[in-house]
C-alpha cells in the first residue's frame, strides 16, 4: 500500500506501463489469496474480492490491448530514430562521450559514453536541476570536460542552445508513437567540430530509412544557413 500511495503522489503514470505495471501485479498478488480463501467459505463470501479483481482487470485489459496495438508503430519509431542514432555513434564515435537525451537504444547498441541531459543516466546532470544553475552552460561545461564533440537531442528538451554549440542538422521521422519528439537536432559542441560533424552525418545518411527527412542547417563552410 505504501509504495502505491507514494507512486500516486510522487511518480508518473500512463506511458506503456513503464511506471505502474508492478502496481497491478502487486495488487493482484494481494487479492488472489484472499479470493481463494473466501471461495473456501462459499461463493457469496468471495463476491466482494472477486469484484475488486474484476475492477482491476478491466483497465488492465484496456491498457494492455492498447499497448499491444501500439507495439508495431513503436518498434518502427525506434528503428527510424533511436536505432539510427546508436549506429551513427557506433560508426563514428566509439568509446567517445556523446550528449543525448534518449539513451535506451544508444546504451544498448552503441559503444559510447553518454552525457544524458535529462539526468537519468548522468548524476552530474541531475544535480543541475537547481534553478540557480545556468543549466545550458553547465551542460556545455560537462561536455567540454568529457571531450564530447557531438550532441544529438530534442531541441526543446535542451532549452536554449549553449554558447559555442552550433546546430548542424536535423533528422525528422514521420510518426511518433513512443518517441520524445519527431525531430532530433545534431549540435557540434565547438565550432572546430562543425565540418567533421556535417561530414559524418552526410556519410551515414545513406543508411537512413528513406522516410527520415534530413535538414542541413549549415553550409559547406560551416556557417549557419
Amino acid at each position: 500500500v505504501i509504495p502505491a500511495v507514494l507512486h500516486v503522489f510522487l511518480a508518473g503514470f500512463g506511458h506503456a506501463f513503464r511506471y505502474e505495471a508492478y502496481l497491478y501485479l502487486g495488487l493482484l498478488s494481494a487479492l488472489l489469496p484472499s479470493l481463494l480463501a473466501q471461495l473456501q467459505k462459499g461463493l457469496a463470501n468471495s463476491l466482494p474480492v472477486a469484484a475488486c479483481i474484476f475492477l482491476t482487470l478491466v483497465p488492465l485489459g484496456q491498457r494492455g490491448g492498447k499497448a499491444l496495438m501500439d507495439i508495431p508503430g513503436a518498434a518502427l519509431d525506434i528503428y527510424r530514430q533511436q536505432w539510427q542514432l546508436a549506429h551513427l555513434t557506433k560508426t563514428f564515435y566509439q568509446q567517445e562521450l556523446v550528449v543525448a537525451n534518449d539513451i535506451g537504444a544508444l546504451s544498448f547498441y552503441g559503444d559510447v559514453r553518454i552525457l544524458d541531459i535529462t539526468g537519468l543516466g548522468s548524476l552530474e546532470v541531475l544535480k543541475l536541476r537547481d534553478p540557480r544553475v545556468d543549466r545550458p552552460q553547465a551542460l556545455a561545461a560537462l561536455a567540454k570536460d568529457g571531450d564530447a564533440h557531438i550532441a544529438m537531442v530534442y531541441a526543446d528538451w535542451l532549452g536554449s542552445t549553449p554558447l559555442g554549440w552550433v546546430a548542424v542538422e536535423t533528422w525528422t521521422v514521420p510518426t511518433s508513437t513512443v518517441l520524445g519528439g519527431k525531430t532530433v537536432t545534431f549540435y557540434a559542441t565547438d565550432t572546430t567540430e562543425i565540418l567533421t560533424t556535417l561530414a559524418r552525418l552526410e556519410a551515414y545518411s545513406r543508411n537512413l530509412p528513406p522516410e527520415v527527412v534530413r535538414k542541413t542547417l549549415v553550409d559547406a563552410e560551416g556557417k549557419p544557413i
